[in-house]
């Protein structure tokens, strides 16, 4: 069995850069102007950070020294009483008219992706949006695994299980955590993503998102993840668990001692798995997503089967 290893981000060239992908200023529902919010980020550790407002693409006059800001979009679709669907576009052109109505949550995707953006659906959990809902849609390039706002608000911020849903379904969707940061509450800093770029500038960091150069962290880091002929290897700062999250009941978790944290664990494949995931939990609950990889599985018939 061979795996795909293009999109490994421990393995192609680059620095890792610490991102927000989803927050919000006073330009929409947020209650800090754009420049205090991306001073805020900065002095928290990021190297760059999207600016999402709902419906409009906000974009600063001048940089912030120290910080890249980049332009995203936010836009709503109310679908029913039960459903919500959020779409976060990133890279959206400053200047972009948006209309004031979706008929559809495909209609948010066909529109951020005529704009050239990254298509991330927003919150599924929040959303009350099932496994099979995601599956359907199509257009999104990654699920929020994780939602600092929602986890503070309402304790509905994990949403491993909808996207575990689309994956074992066939659908290759990566994941990201996000703070989705409206400062009501202490919603900024909880999490991020480690991009793997070449330079932090907006075509860079924008190219290794699009390639799944990246992996995602409300603490615990991923400090390398190598893909052998049959398995996978991982290294993390101290946890209490490495799982390897795979279709079905497949996959494993590794779970450390009382007294020796784990920071290395590995996994061989042995049950067709479609697809596999490393997910990390640290001391604290928190955890880290790595985005999936894709065992090459030989045919039944062919001389490596079995």
């Amino acid at each position: 069995m061979t795996v795909r290893n293009d999109e490994n981000p421990f393995r192609v060239e680059g620095r890792w850069l610490k991102g927000a992908l989803h927050t919000h200023t006073t330009e929409s529902d947020g209650k800090r102007a754009p420049t205090a919010l991306a001073e805020l980020y900065r002095d928290l550790g990021y190297d760059f950070l999207f600016f999402t407002d709902h419906g409009k693409v906000t974009c600063l006059d001048r940089p912030v020294e120290g910080i890249l800001t980049l332009p995203g979009i936010e836009l709503g679709f109310g679908g029913d009483a039960e459903r919500y669907w959020h779409i976060v576009g990133l890279d959206m052109d400053d200047g972009t008219p948006v209309p004031e109505r979706f008929d559809s949550p495909e209609s948010m995707c066909a529109f951020a992706r005529a704009h050239s953006a990254l298509c991330i659906l927003a919150h599924p959990y929040w959303s009350q949006l099932s496994g099979k809902d995601l599956t359907r849609l199509d257009g999104i390039d990654a699920v929020e695994v994780f939602n600092t706002g929602c986890e503070l608000e309402i304790g509905r911020g994990h949403s491993e299980y909808p996207w575990d849903w689309c994956l074992s379904a066939g659908r290759r969707v990566n994941a990201v955590a996000v703070d989705d940061c409206h400062s009501r509450i202490n919603d900024s800093g909880g999490a991020w993503v480690m991009v793997k770029a070449t330079a932090c500038t907006r075509q860079a960091i924008v190219a290794a998102l699009r390639a799944g150069c990246f992996y995602s962290s409300c603490g615990p880091e991923i400090r390398d993840l190598r893909l052998t002929e049959d398995g996978i290897e991982v290294e993390t700062s101290p946890c209490r668990s490495i799982g390897f999250i795979a279709d079905r009941q497949k996959g494993a978790s590794v779970v450390a001692a009382e007294d020796a944290p784990l920071t290395v664990a590995s996994y061989t494949f042995r049950n067709r798995e479609s697809y596999l995931r490393v997910q990390t939990t640290d001391a604290l609950g928190r955890r880290a997503w790595s985005n999936p990889v894709y065992p090459v599985i030989p045919d039944e018939g062919s001389e490596s089967a079995g």
